[in-house]
């Protein structure tokens, strides 16, 4: 059984990844958004792809890290904390962003493909080579950018729908799951993509 104060804060924090994904051009549309636990997880919100991809965009993929770190800013937004709820978002945001970094050329260190983790605590190139401290810095600074400008950009959302986060946070502790046409009902049609 969950107080009613997790019931909440689960409830917020779906919400504002809908909410953040619902008013980002490149995210796919919201289908089902629920406050039921399952495991560790204190609800789910599910963008599934409208169409099959072979490759992902910079823009897109900055969206999903912001849609990703919307809950967590949610969190913030209205009860001035944060909780550990946030985990598993951070880890997939921070995955995304180390790749876009290290693998895909996404960053202004341009194209080159460094080992995205580290092999026995030592940061290795593709050529077997040790990284020097000075690239695993530089890494290090852009990834941490690049999810520094995603959660202002959830931020940003969040305060500008408020009443719409309210709406369907509320929404989601009565009936606990929604699916994409009720919570289109509060938030409108989304836009088709930019």
């Amino acid at each position: 059984m969950q107080s009613e104060h997790d019931r909440k804060l689960a409830a917020y924090h779906e919400a504002g990844h809908a909410i953040v994904g619902h008013f980002l051009p490149n995210v796919d549309p919201v289908h089902r958004i629920s406050i039921v636990a399952r495991g560790q997880s204190g609800g789910h919100t599910m963008f599934p792809p409208t169409e099959d991809r072979s490759n992902e965009s910079k823009s897109r993929l900055m969206e999903q890290i912001t849609a990703a770190l919307g809950g967590q800013a949610a969190e913030e937004l209205v009860f001035k904390d944060i909780s550990t709820g946030a985990s598993s978002d951070i880890e997939v945001a921070t995955n995304i962003a180390r790749s876009m970094v290290t693998e895909y050329g996404m960053s202004p260190l341009g194209p080159i493909s460094i080992s995205p983790r580290p092999m026995f605590g030592i940061w290795r190139g593709d050529e077997g080579g040790e990284v020097s401290p000075k690239l695993r810095d530089t890494v290090d600074v852009e990834l941490k950018k690049i999810i520094d400008r995603c959660y202002k950009e959830a931020q940003t959302i969040l305060k500008k729908q408020k009443p719409k986060l309210d709406e369907v946070a509320k929404e989601l502790l009565v009936k606990e799951t929604l699916e994409s046409d009720e919570f289109e009902k509060i938030v409108g049609k989304k836009k088709s993509e930019g």
